[in-house]
């Protein structure tokens, strides 16, 4: 691109971090694709890239806000979308919208100065009540803990919305000022529309921020002058549907200036950031909410070898109250009076001259600088009371050493890493928080309520959390030198704080509303994840609590796809003739055949339970000491996930799962001897059947085993001697560290007394292999193949993947099987434990188009 300015200006992003957690970046004039991955349990890095071969010179990558989008923009102006498939490991096919205008013009001023992406009509919730003070915590033997609620808010975000949810749409300008909208249309293709933005010239940056019902689009020109305009799009839903009409037109663009003023730039300055802010309004008493804007601000940095200024322009609405006169005659008039909306626009704060900025990005509610120096500042703008997930950013001097080398770079969403580039073609992740002495346990508590509080808003705001976990797992090793209490005192702080702001059920719904529980991701599932990470150390070796949290993560993950599985299955029949009978018998024969897997963790799991049931009956444990001695002062998971209440909960929902789905499949087996034709059901049956009679423990044995368990623990928690705030931290303890609390020992006395083995094979069950299920602190447990739970292989060939965050490895399975795979949403895009898979061979592949 040939620059007016010296400076860079324009679209100019050379590393995109996406809210799905994919980080796209050009390099040797390619556009390659990575995301994060966990080594070793500890160090997270780049995974190795995939590379998206380009035509044209790329200069400008931008990420869909709800999408797998990937708009890709080079020199002239032209536009490249790719759409990734949800692993984000392969593209799907690449459209690309029209090229550049080709009337006469110089070259630079085709180029793209600014591009957003709309977003996705839905809403999201947002903690509220956050502010935590001194005398609202106590100290407990357990650590650190909250008694105040959060208060939560269900928010709406900002339109204009694309018509077709899944479908994306894009806004961009070019530097002659021509507004341009690219949409995807029914067929998946993208069309355009344009529009031209009046008294624009020379545009060297323009922002756009979406209103609610239209966009605001400002405009930063080479004679310094700031405009402001809303565009309005009104949607031809008709012709999105239409895929064999393309000369209609999607879509009405109209545009009207609204206000300007002159920049007062500094002199030998040049504009280096121009970007919107929203500074939003959640006292709204609208219902349901939306996330309303106070004002706007305009965020402009000019920049020159020893300093930047930081002048941020204010844009409000103000309502202007006409005399009657203007309005009509006095007959005439309905009201004596009449509001009439304007904007204006102004500056309202200079900041002194700081050091040279680098790096300065505005994304949402939070400002993120790095400067010249190397020094990082992280600002909300969510105002005071109502500030969450602000927390002390430190750097080494190291690490300002690295970040003052930094040529291109881009921060996570959750501000807790960066990815940069430092003078050469490869992308490296440097780490933005770090944790100095701090001794005051009040501080300590803010900063476990800061980091929870952020990782809460991640979840709910669809946000990808792995930065997010991998900074509570580095504040919670690095606080060990510098506090007087131990290290499971903070871990109960994170995890406390992280369950409180989640506000995760662990008060188990009646059977009516058992759906609220299971369908992920859920609060209850992040939270899970998040204590898994936190105690998974060097090595993959994890802790009780960290067991205990990957089985039940595991376990919901099962309830999930039994309860998809069977809705699916008990459609009702729609076939008219054989063929289409075959047809639907071959489709439910593949849902069955997918879940496999999980019924067989099922059955392993529940013999690994009773394998311990067995080995405390054999000890026979005689007193009260020897119980508390093996199950109280010991963490033990196989105890916790009986005690549990809400996993308790999921595994009797599990073992009624499974038995449906046998019941459903013996149905399905006489359909298909009715029909007389194919094998297909019969092979499957005794394949599901296979499962269960080869289990050491049958599994009706297990779920009496269960409802017993669950009357004597009502029983106690019903007896109104235990308050409610009571029965939530016995939850919790059990659900942490996997030790029984004390006041639950008669119940673990009970167990020992009435479990009956009668029906269980003993031999076989000692016997019984289930070291693939990590539940056993056993050494080389993480480089074994066995891995029956883990699903399809993406590429549909015999290579096998690697989850990049808890590294297990999955299995092979048949190419067959993996094409007709159902479960897209779940097993084909993440690991059970949330992670992404990445092919264990995995090479610097390109992908064309």
């Amino acid at each position: 691109m040939t620059h007016r300015w010296p400076g860079r200006w324009g679209c100019h992003d050379r590393i995109a971090w996406s809210r799905n957690g994919l980080v796209a970046y050009i390099a040797n004039g390619k556009v390659h694709i990575t995301w994060l991955k966990c080594e070793d349990g500890e160090k997270w890095t780049f995974t190795p890239s995939v590379a998206v071969k380009v035509t044209s010179n790329p200069v400008h990558l931008s990420w869909s806000r709800a999408h797998y989008d990937l708009a890709i923009v080079d020199d002239m102006g032209r536009i490249q979308i790719n759409e990734l498939t949800s692993s984000g490991i392969s593209i799907n096919h690449v459209v690309s919208s029209t090229t550049a205008d080709q009337r006469p013009r110089a070259i630079e001023q085709d180029a793209l100065v600014g591009t957003y992406w709309l977003g996705v009509d839905k809403g999201f919730v947002v903690p509220t009540a956050l502010g935590i003070k001194a005398e609202s915590t106590e100290q407990s033997s357990n650590g650190i803990m909250a008694t105040q609620k959060p208060e939560w808010e269900t928010f709406r975000t900002l339109g204009p919305f694309h018509p077709i949810r899944v479908r994306g749409a894009l806004v961009c300008v070019n530097g002659n000022g021509v507004f341009r909208l690219l949409a995807q249309l029914g067929d998946t293709q993208y069309r355009e529309l344009e529009t031209l933005l009046q008294g624009t010239e020379s545009l060297l940056f323009a922002t756009v921020v979406p209103i609610g019902d239209a966009l605001l689009v400002a405009t930063y020109s080479a004679k310094d002058q700031i405009q402001v305009y809303k565009i309005t799009i009104t949607w031809n839903n008709e012709a999105l549907i239409n895929r064999n009409n393309n000369q209609e037109a999607f879509a009405k663009l109209t545009s009207v200036p609204l206000t300007s003023i002159t920049a007062v730039r500094p002199p030998d300055t040049l504009v280096t950031a121009f970007s919107f802010a929203q500074i939003p309004d959640f006292k709204s008493t609208n219902v349901p909410k939306t996330f309303d804007v106070n004002h706007f601000e305009i965020h402009t940095v000019f920049t020159c070898k020893n300093n930047s200024h930081v002048f941020i322009y204010k844009l409000a609405r103000q309502s202007e109250v006409l005399h009657p006169a203007f309005i009509a005659l006095e007959q005439q008039q309905t009201a004596p009076q009449e509001l009439v909306e304007a904007w204006k626009l102004y500056l309202s704060v200079q900041q002194p001259p700081k050091e040279p900025i680098k790096y300065y990005s505005v994304r949402e509610v939070d400002v993120s600088i790095i400067y010249a120096s190397g020094k990082f500042e992280a600002i909300s703008l969510i105002p005071v009371e109502m500030n969450f997930g602000k927390y002390k950013v430190d750097f080494s001097e190291e690490q300002q050493q690295v970040l003052a080398q930094v040529d291109h770079a881009c921060v996570s969403p959750n501000l807790t890493c960066v990815a940069l580039f430092k003078g050469e073609e490869t992308l490296q992740l440097e780490e933005l928080s770090t944790y100095k002495d701090e001794k005051d346990q009040q501080k300590l508590f803010m900063l476990a309520n800061a980091v929870a509080t952020r990782y809460a808003f991640s979840v709910f705001n669809h946000t990808q959390c792995d930065d997010m976990l991998g900074l509570g797992w580095r504040l919670l090793y690095s606080v060990m030198p510098s506090i007087q209490f131990n290290q499971s005192m903070f871990f109960n702080m994170l995890a406390s704080e992280a369950q409180r702001m989640l506000n995760a059920g662990l008060e188990p719904p009646d059977d009516r509303h058992v759906e609220r529980v299971i369908v992920m991701p859920s609060p209850l599932h992040r939270w899970f994840a998040f204590v898994m990470v936190l105690g998974t150390r060097k090595g993959w070796h994890r802790n009780s609590g960290s067991q205990l949290a990957l089985t039940a993560v595991n376990i919901q993950q099962v309830a999930f796809a039994l309860t998809w599985s069977l809705k699916v299955l008990s459609v009702p029949s729609k076939a008219q003739n054989t063929q289409q009978q075959l047809a639907e018998l071959s489709s439910h024969c593949y849902h069955i055949m997918n879940i496999m897997g999980l019924v067989r963790w099922t059955t392993d799991l529940t013999a690994r339970i009773y394998q311990e049931l067995y080995l405390t009956l054999v000890q026979n444990p005689q007193n009260k000491e020897e119980l508390v001695k093996k199950f109280i002062e010991k963490p033990n998971i196989f105890m916790a996930l009986m005690l549990s209440k809400i996993v308790r909960y999921l595994l009797i929902y599990v073992l009624r799962g499974v038995r449906g789905l046998a019941q459903v499949t013996q149905n399905l087996l006489t359909i298909e001897s009715q029909v007389g034709h194919g094998d297909l059901v019969k092979t499957t049956h005794l394949k599901f059947q296979q499962i269960l009679n080869s289990a050491p423990v049958p599994l009706a044995h297990f779920e009496k085993l269960l409802t017993e368990i669950d009357k004597q623990l009502k029983t106690v928690y019903n007896s109104g001697k235990l308050q409610d705030r009571v029965k939530q931290a016995l939850e919790l303890e059990i659900l942490k560290h996997a030790r029984t609390p004390k006041v639950l020992l008669p119940i673990i006395s009970h167990i020992i007394k009435s479990t009956n083995l009668d029906g269980v094979d003993i031999p076989h069950l000692y016997f019984y292999d289930t070291s693939w299920l990590h539940l056993d602190d056993v050494k080389g447990l993480f480089n074994e193949q066995i891995d029956g739970i883990r699903k399809r292989v993406l590429s549909g060939n015999d290579t096998r993947r690697q989850c990049t965050r808890c590294g297990i490895i999955s299995a092979n399975d048949p190419p067959k099987v993996a094409s007709k795979s159902q479960f897209t949403v779940l097993f084909q895009r993440n690991c059970l434990c949330g992670g992404s898979w990445q092919n264990e061979d995995t090479t610097d592949k390109t992908i064309s188009k």
